[in-house]
Formats: structure tokens, sequence, C-alpha cells
């Protein structure tokens, strides 16, 4: 009985010198969490989280090298625990072989590398696109910010800035996106607000302007104002060589533009016209009125003098329609 127990003793002995000793093959880690990280790239590796030791330099390179997450926007703060970590080795590391033990922190708070976009560097970037677009339309202009941007926090790297185009015209407020770009990818993006002052010669009319007459340079004065705000396009001053009709009323002191003007030989409603009838070689012409305006080559409607009846027909020269049935 008692070699029987001092057989058991030993084996019991020798089972625990074996559990101590390393497994051929085995790799002791020693893994040392640190409480802050910062990620110099766009995702995190082990070696930018914890301190790794191996007793195998292929195998420390191989686990530092190892991804564990995407890294943080540049403006945020997250973390990520040791369990994480462990759960990470699991499905991504080949962990059969290592023998890991570890110290530190039990989380670790994990920041992007970042730098600052100044808010004035966002400002000059939209004024050299907007100034890029006026100087196409106008001789002088000036532009100032609305209010100053804030500046951008944005992972580090190589930044370049770029404005969008323009959706619409400019006007007296012009909003301009900026694209904040970190080694060719967009990170941030920000919107700069410019007031715009664009001065012009134009043509103001000297006193009111009634719809349908026909004005020349001599109803005008020649002003240079700011004209950011105007929608519709302004007439040119050395266009004004020859009478013009106007669509609408001017006002004395308004600012001639596009949409006051009739086009060339087109009729407004009320206009005097020659109306044409021609059938079988025959010609027939009488007076009539227009019913709205048309340009030369479209169809209008007109009513001849002492009708009821209105006409259908092609404004083929000024004053000139030519018939294509009575309705």
């Amino acid at each position: 009985m008692k070699r029987a127990l001092h057989l058991l003793l030993l084996a019991c002995v020798c089972f625990a010198l074996c559990a101590g000793a390393a497994v051929p093959g085995e790799v002791k880690v020693h893994i040392e969490l640190k409480d802050d990280a910062i990620a110099h790239e766009s995702v995190v590796t082990f070696s930018d989280v914890a301190i790794v030791r191996a007793d195998k330099p292929q195998a420390e390179k191989t686990l530092n090298a190892l991804r564990v997450r995407n890294a943080p926007m540049a403006d945020r703060v997250e973390q990520m625990t040791r369990e994480e970590l462990e759960q990470v080795l699991r499905t991504r590391g080949d962990v059969a072989s290592l023998r890991i033990t570890w110290s530190g922190a039990h989380a670790v708070r994990i920041r992007r590398a970042s730098q600052m976009v100044q808010g004035e560097v966002l400002i000059d970037t939209a004024k050299a696109y907007l100034q890029e677009v006026l100087a196409l339309r106008f001789e002088k202009f000036e532009l100032e910010p609305v209010m100053p941007p804030a500046d951008l926090e944005v992972p580090a790297g190589t930044v370049l800035l770029q404005a969008r185009p323009l959706d619409g015209k400019p006007a007296a407020r012009v909003p301009v996106w900026v694209d904040v770009y970190v080694n060719g990818v967009v990170v941030r993006s920000a919107v700069v607000a410019l007031h715009v002052k664009a001065m012009k010669d134009v043509l103001v009319a000297r006193r009111d302007l009634p719809a349908g007459s026909t004005v020349s340079d001599a109803d005008f004065e020649v002003e240079q104002q700011d004209v950011a705000a105007l929608q519709s396009a302004l007439v040119a001053v050395s266009s004004m060589r020859e009478p013009v009709r106007l669509r609408k009323t001017l006002l004395a002191g308004k600012v001639l533009t596009g949409e006051y003007l009739l086009e060339q030989g087109a009729v407004s409603r009320g206009d005097a016209v020659t109306l044409i009838f021609a059938e079988g070689g025959v010609v027939v012409e009488t007076l009539a009125t227009a019913e709205h305006e048309a340009s030369i080559g479209r169809t209008v409607m007109v009513r001849p003098v002492g009708s009821t009846d209105r006409v259908e027909g092609r404004l083929v020269a000024r004053g000139m329609v030519e018939a294509n049935g009575t309705k």
C-alpha cells in the first residue's frame, strides 16, 4: 500500500513539472497593453496599442503587424479592451503555438494622429476658385467671408484642398464647398460663404419706358454698379447702337437686363402685322393684330382687323405672318 502511494505521489510531481515546461515549438509572448495609443494610418495594429515581446523575432514581427481595427475619425477617441484584443488574436492570428501573457492596462484609448487645417486656408481656397469664375464675367470684384469657418482636424498625411463647382450662377452671397483630401481621400468638407461685390458698367433707364416701346442708348445712363445680385443677363453697353423694343415696362433708375428685351423682329401682344393668305397662286394680304409674343419662325395667333376670328400663322419676317388656316 505504501509503495502504491509513493508511486502516485511521484506521478503527480512529474505531471506538475511537465506542465510548467515549455512545449516543443511553443513561442512565449508577452503583451503589455498601453493606456493610450495613436494610430498613424487608417488601420490600427498591435504595435500601436501594445508593446509586444516574443522569444522569436518573427513571431514578434507578425504580431506587431496584425491589424486589430480601423482607426477612429481624427476628432474622436475610441476604446478597445483586452478581451476584444484577445478575440482578435483568436480570429485573425495564429495563436496555437503562442503562449501569451498580458500586463498593462485593461483597455486602451485610441486616437488618430491628426493635423489642423486652418479656417484661413479654407477661405483662401474658396476665394481662389470663385475669383476664377467671376473673372470670366466681371473686370472688378471683391470677396469677403460672411463668417470665418472653423478650423478642421484631419488625419495626418498629405493635405490637398479642392473647391467644388458652383451649383448655379454667382450671386451677392455664394456658398463654396471645399473638400479636404488626405493622401488622396476626402476626409472632411466645409462650406465657406462669401459676400460678392461685382462692379460693371450698366444701362440705367433715364425715365419710365413702357412695354412695346422702341428704345436706344439715348434713353439710358451708363453707371457702374454692383451687379452680383442680378439674376438676369445684363445688356452690354455696346449693344445699344441699334434701337430695340421692350417686352415689359422698365422703370426709371432700373438696370436694363435681357428679360426686358424682345428679340429682333419679334412681335408682342397688340402689334399690328400683315397677314398673308396664299392659295393656288393667289396671294391676299390683310392687316391683323398679334395675340401674343412670338419670335421669327414661331407660330403666332393673330386677329384680322374687323374680324372676330383668330388665325394661326407663322411669323416669317418682321411684321409679316403667313397664315396656316382659320380658326
